[in-house]
């Protein structure tokens, strides 16, 4: 009786091992996603007022901090990548995705696939191969409003979001 008790013990520890290893892997992979979407929107936040730049000074004088908004994107997909690489999780640049809201987007979604082989027990024999799935989203904020006007404002009675009209602020 008291060996078939230890038994079902050693099977339970196993199975929660197992299980803590796979939500382990789990939040290797939400992390490695949330990073790559803060990197890929870091350099969007950079990039952003390029895209704005008229791209010739004068005719036939091209503007070198014109961007084109495929370069844009490229970019942002290129630092994805290379975060989620640098935190032990493969990304393709199809599973960098940008929400179509016409020129400029703002907000990046990134999708990361992978698998983990579970074990029962350290050293022990797999016990198969679970996917893992995440997915991050980051929206950039540019640095200031129109014409570098700031943004929010803290004190005066008021704490909180800047709207502006005729070029002064609205509280």
């Amino acid at each position: 009786m008291m060996l078939a008790v230890a038994a079902a013990v050693l099977v339970g520890a196993a199975v929660l091992f197992a299980f803590g290893h796979a939500l382990g892997a789990k939040g290797r992979h939400q992390r490695a996603a949330d990073l790559a979407a803060i990197s890929a929107a870091q350099v969007m936040r950079e990039l952003y007022p390029r895209l704005f730049e008229p791209p010739f000074i004068e005719p036939d004088v091209p503007n070198p901090r014109h961007l084109e908004e495929a370069e844009y994107r490229a970019l942002a997909v290129a630092a994805a990548v290379r975060g989620a690489r640098r935190n032990g999780v493969g990304l393709r640049a199809s599973d960098v995705s940008f929400r179509r809201t016409g020129f400029a987007p703002t907000r990046v979604t990134v999708r990361v696939r992978g698998e983990v082989r579970v074990r029962f027990g350290p050293g022990r024999h797999p016990a198969g191969r679970v996917p893992v799935r995440a997915r991050a989203t980051a929206e950039l904020t540019p640095d200031s409003g129109a014409g570098g006007l700031p943004t929010h404002t803290t004190g005066g009675g008021y704490d909180g979001p800047l709207a502006y009209r005729q070029g002064k602020p609205m509280l």
